[in-house]
């Protein structure tokens, strides 16, 4: 298995897509699909803010360059699930920030947890809208 197929593995089981990706990377999404392919080459500043963005550790790095022969090493680390829910955790504690230093928002949000059902899935829907709006 090439760099470029462990990248695209990686990404899978993080359950992000080539274009939420890409959108944490600051790239295109046909940019990831190039590395993913072999078409572009995965440089160092590339496999520094993939690991950056999807709060990979030093050993995932290591599986990416390596490959295979990496994996005795690490045994339990380079677990899907394990990848899976470090990348979460580390998600959820970036939220959690922006949360303890946006009052505003926090306070908007726990309105919003207290509104029907209804009222609050389409409140939501109408903020990723515009979140996806922005990011394009």
């Amino acid at each position: 298995m090439s760099i470029h197929e462990r990248f695209k593995l990686i990404r899978e089981e993080l359950n992000l897509t080539q274009e939420e990706l890409g959108a944490r990377m600051g790239r295109k999404q046909s940019e990831i699909s190039k590395w993913e392919t072999g078409k572009q080459a995965l440089s160092a500043e590339i496999l520094d803010d993939f690991i950056k963005v999807t709060n990979l550790s030093n050993n995932h790095l290591i599986y990416l360059m390596r490959g295979p022969e990496s994996e005795s090493e690490f045994g339990e680390d380079l677990e899907p699930m394990i990848i899976r829910e470090q990348f979460e955790d580390a998600e959820m504690q970036r939220v959690i920030e922006i949360f303890k230093n946006e009052t505003e928002l926090r306070k908007e949000f726990s309105l919003i947890s207290n509104y029907p059902n209804k009222q609050r899935r389409r409140l939501i829907n109408n903020m990723i809208s515009i979140l996806k709006n922005e990011r394009e």
